[in-house]
């Protein structure tokens, strides 16, 4: 679970840095899946339909300090990812 937590932090602080012109969200969701692989856990996807509220998640973190919707929708992405990995295997 460390890895997760990590993962999660270099996640929201690579985004708040945001070092780039463009492409500082796609950068920052795959060094957010390589420290996951690297923990053993599955990779994530934010879909279309949960954009929103996962850059409002990032929001609150960053503006508000509170970041505990960001991590819980995180874990869930987690947790999804996990059983839709058990269902195809």
């Amino acid at each position: 679970m460390a890895r997760a937590v990590r993962a999660i932090v270099m996640h929201l602080e690579f985004v708040t840095i945001h070092p780039f012109p463009d492409g500082n969200g796609r950068l920052g969701r795959l060094l957010l899946n390589l420290e996951l692989l690297r923990g053993g856990l599955p990779w994530v996807t934010v879909r279309e339909d949960e954009r929103i509220p996962f850059f409002r998640a990032i929001e609150r973190a960053q503006v508000d300090g509170d970041c505990r919707e960001y991590a819980k929708f995180l874990r869930l992405a987690v947790k999804n990812a996990r059983r839709e990995l058990a269902a195809v295997a």
